[in-house]
């Protein structure tokens, strides 16, 4: 799963990690994952967290001014939960056209 993350989407950029760029698979899988990484899937669930942090350290590597990999594990969670917020509005869009501003590279962490 992580190959194909690579390959589908890191590989395609920072804004192809953009919510609103997703195929209905990628926004889905990643929902999940940000999920078991806050601990709050339901159920179990075979989605690996480490694909939304693979997505959150690609983001954070589009900004040329970062320059570290070591991320507190409070900041890492709200890193988490505003992705998953995200992702989130773009799924309710999806299904209801609610109209939102979807996230940019340089808000989409902020």
């Amino acid at each position: 799963m992580l190959d194909r993350l690579i390959d589908e989407v890191l590989e395609q950029g920072p804004t192809a990690c953009l919510p609103q760029t997703l195929t209905d698979e990628w926004l889905a899988i990643l929902s999940s994952s940000a999920d078991t990484m806050l601990g709050t899937e339901s159920i179990q669930t075979e989605t690996p967290g480490a694909l939304c942090m693979s997505v959150i350290v690609r983001l954070l590597t589009a900004d040329p001014t970062w320059t570290s990999l070591e991320i507190p594990l409070q900041k890492m969670r709200e890193y988490i939960e505003r992705y998953r917020m995200e992702l989130a509005l773009e799924e309710l869009y999806r299904k209801t056209h609610a109209r939102y501003q979807p996230a940019t590279i340089e808000t989409i962490l902020s």
